[in-house]
């Protein structure tokens, strides 16, 4: 495995595609729920311990062992189905037991954190822009509604905003999907939003919706990078009609106007059908 590369399984897309809910994840995980509990925490267990060294390592070897690993791991995190409910009226499914532990563990947050610490190169930051796309665009759980998710997304996006790191072009498409994706899953789980805006600033880096400043410098784009950027940009600005705060943001930072569901009704129907 360690000889593969640790992209290598995730379904290929181009810049115009689209990934969601209904996708399939890369490889299904037909055994049971303890089995891949099991297989999950098998990669955990080695990814960490490179985690805790008290240096950061550069070995090729470890980057290599970290990232295969955490393909491994996220593509069993994408798979898993939610947790079966003792309460059949449950609005919210119980969590899976690989999200548990993701939560618990804060999994991500050790992963991002490691990577910008050790100096996120671009085949990194790539990887890491494709792994949470392919997590976010397949999951079978609401997984931005937690914490442990969302925070470490919105730092590795605030690295892509950072003026000295930024996002090389080469990672640009890699990069809209992604926002493409978060506000997808903003306009279907609308909590999400008030997430996002109320982030502590150490996530969202000098603004109040990175998720926003991000998009805007791609919405002239032409061909399907600039369609994905407006797109997200208009499920931003379509959700800001419930959300005071944000609309006043949108206003007040840009030369764009907040708008109603209503305005943008059939547009917002593709997206936001289950």
């Amino acid at each position: 495995m360690t000889g593969m590369s640790w992209l290598s399984r995730l379904n290929p897309r181009g810049p115009g595609s689209r990934s969601g809910r209904s996708a399939a994840p890369s490889s299904p995980c037909t055994a049971d729920p303890e089995t891949c509990l099991m297989v999950f925490e098998n990669h955990w267990r080695q990814v960490s311990w490179v985690l805790e060294q008290h240096e950061t390592s550069s070995s090729s070897d470890d980057l290599t062992a970290v990232r295969n690993h955490t393909d491994q791991m996220l593509c069993l995190l994408a798979e898993e189905r939610p947790a079966e409910s003792s309460d059949g009226g449950a609005s919210v499914s119980p969590m899976g037991p690989i999200l548990e532990l993701v939560v618990t563990e804060n999994i991500l947050e050790s992963l991002v954190q490691w990577h910008l610490r050790r100096g996120l190169d671009p085949d990194s930051q790539g990887a890491l822009l494709k792994l949470f796309e392919m997590l976010i665009g397949q999951s079978q759980q609401p997984l931005l509604q937690h914490t442990a998710v969302l925070h470490p997304l919105l730092r590795l996006l605030g690295a892509c905003a950072d003026p000295e790191l930024g996002c090389p072009s080469a990672l640009e498409n890699s990069l809209v999907l992604l926002l493409n994706q978060v506000c997808v899953s903003m306009a279907r789980q609308p909590v999400v939003l008030e997430m996002l805006f109320r982030a502590a600033p150490a996530q969202q880096g000098s603004t109040n919706l990175l998720i926003f400043s991000l998009l805007v410098p791609f919405i002239h784009r032409d061909g399907a990078i600039g369609q994905q950027a407006r797109d997200a940009l208009l499920l931003v600005m379509a959700a800001s009609a419930s959300h005071e705060a944000v609309a006043r943001y949108i206003a007040e930072n840009s030369y764009f106007c907040p708008v109603s569901d209503a305005d943008h009704e059939n547009r917002m129907q593709g997206f936001c059908r289950e």
